[in-house]
């Protein structure tokens, strides 16, 4: 692959990984809390609200992490006129890389419960209808 090729596909993906950025960034904090709200005031079972805490959690100290080194990153660059350094920037990819992974993961956790809700639901009508004689 020669350099017109890679300068393309950067071109392409760097749109793309400004929106997936800035729906993470803005979203991900309404995202969790529709997301895990449902599955914890529903009836489930332990796993699942324990993995609902569990990544609930995840995703909103991860957003903290990644708004607090944000912070320190642009008061590096006010400072001193430089880029951060970067291990600074590292570490905000990957607080909000492990914010995008529990939010999705949420996300998926709910619609799994929900699909297998609706795949229950006639089984569960059928034997409460099944009166039995006497």
């Amino acid at each position: 692959m020669h350099y017109g090729q890679t300068a393309r596909h950067t071109h392409l993906m760097s749109p793309i990984g400004d929106l997936v950025y800035l729906a993470t960034v803005f979203a991900s904090p309404a995202v969790v809390i529709a997301a895990s709200l449902p599955l914890l005031v529903t009836r489930q079972p332990r796993w699942v609200t324990a993995t609902t805490v569990g990544l609930t959690f995840t995703a909103a100290t991860s957003f903290i992490i990644y708004w607090y080194l944000w912070g320190r990153a642009f008061e590096y660059e006010d400072t001193n006129y430089k880029p951060a350094p970067p291990a600074l920037d590292t570490a905000l990819s990957i607080a909000i890389g492990v914010c995008q992974a529990s939010t999705l993961t949420l996300i998926a956790l709910g619609g799994f419960r929900l699909v297998t809700a609706c795949q229950d639901r006639p089984a569960r009508q059928r034997a409460a209808t099944d009166v039995p004689s006497v």
